[in-house]
């Protein structure tokens, strides 16, 4: 199965994975600077076409060690500070370390957050050192004062006050400082961000259109409307969880539970159930106590001619119980079976385990939405 991300090695208990699109960054940047950025300040004079490529691919190679460097400088503080880091993912547009809860306090984002430019100004330093101390040899002089000019434009980039960049992210922990409140905090920092993605898109334009610069147009458009989403992201992941935080299982479950015995054959369960109800999946319950699901996908892998002598007990699938809820949880253990991705459907059961209800992802998410525009 085709996989976006390819697991490189795992470090301090840190999965480093990479994902297909920094394949394209790699291939990019050294034609870019091959074809254009090398050739373009020293006219060909010092290098040769060979050398060329071999500079460009290290100045590629080395880009992605200092984007790596710079996510586990994060991952590291925040580890230190109790937030556990599942794994760091490089892409596109840099990278993300994926933490598996939430920073709770603003002193340990700004910590965290910090840590990443600090790393930065560590290697614009590094690398600047390192030309001077090769500055007999061209090659390896270019390449390390090139890298240091990348860092620090990476830097400065990076600083810019909006949010999801780290700028924005410290920014967002001095305002959640002073007012208590991240959602407000977020809101903030996230309309900034998308501020300067809007920026970047015009600029992207003006290359496009007066410059006629297609690569330097469409790279910038693509950075905005990136940033322009994650911004909007990351304020909604908030949103929604201040939204969650106030209201129960209980508030959003379906009473009106269709659920089938083990008993039931297949034919029937098709007649009865699929074709009368218009579901994919019902959960299978034995007195009243829930044992699993039963899907239609999972109907439609026997043969119609065996339908009437199969019962359901033959294809219920009891890990569906690993996903059950209880009306006393908070809705957010909703919203993390949602994100795993596995069902479109969760049973409510009672403290004895006795199936009381479901909830479908279309009715959480209107409730969400209701709720969250009420918070707006």
């Amino acid at each position: 199965m085709f996989k976006r991300s390819l697991r490189l090695f795992e470090l301090w208990g840190i999965a480093v994975e990479i994902h297909f699109s920094w394949i394209f960054v790699i291939l990019l940047v050294t034609w870019s600077f091959a074809t254009g950025v090398y050739p373009d300040i020293y006219h060909g004079e010092k290098f040769f076409t060979g050398q060329l490529w071999i500079m460009s691919f290290l100045t590629a190679i080395l880009l992605f060690v200092s984007i790596l460097l710079h996510e586990f400088s994060h991952s590291v503080v925040a580890i230190r500070n109790g937030l556990p880091i599942g794994k760091i993912t490089l892409f596109m547009f840099g990278g993300v370390a994926q933490m598996r809860r939430e920073v709770e306090s603003p002193a340990v984002e700004l910590k965290m957050t910090s840590a990443g430019p600090a790393m930065t100004l560590v290697l614009i330093g590094l690398f600047y050192l390192l030309g001077v101390l090769f500055r007999s040899f061209d090659s390896l002089f270019v390449l390390f004062n090139s890298l240091a000019a990348i860092n620090g434009v990476i830097f400065v980039f990076n600083m810019v006050p909006g949010f999801p960049l780290d700028g924005g992210r410290i920014l967002r922990a001095i305002i959640w400082h002073r007012t208590g409140n991240i959602l407000r905090a977020t809101k903030i920092a996230s309309r900034i961000g998308k501020g300067f993605a809007f920026i970047l898109i015009g600029i992207g334009v003006m290359n496009l259109l007066v410059y006629r610069d297609f690569i330097g147009g469409v790279w910038l458009m693509i950075i905005g409307s990136f940033l322009r989403q994650a911004a909007n992201r990351s304020y909604n992941n908030i949103l929604y969880k201040e939204v969650m935080e106030n209201f129960q299982v209980s508030d959003i479950v379906r009473y009106d539970v269709v659920a089938v015995g083990l008993s039931v054959d297949l034919l029937t369960l098709v007649e009865d159930y699929f074709k009368r109800y218009h579901f994919l999946s019902f959960p299978v319950v034995e007195d009243e106590m829930l044992v699993g699901i039963v899907t239609l996908e999972e109907v439609k892998r026997i043969s119609s001619s065996k339908w009437a002598e199969t019962k359901v007990a033959d294809l219920v699938n009891t890990k569906f119980v690993d996903f059950v809820v209880r009306g006393f949880n908070s809705a957010g253990r909703v919203l993390h079976l949602i994100n795993a991705g596995k069902y479109n459907s969760f049973p409510v059961v009672d403290n004895y385990g006795r199936l009381i209800g479901v909830i479908n992802r279309s009715d959480y998410e209107e409730a969400v939405g209701v709720m969250t525009s009420l918070k707006n």
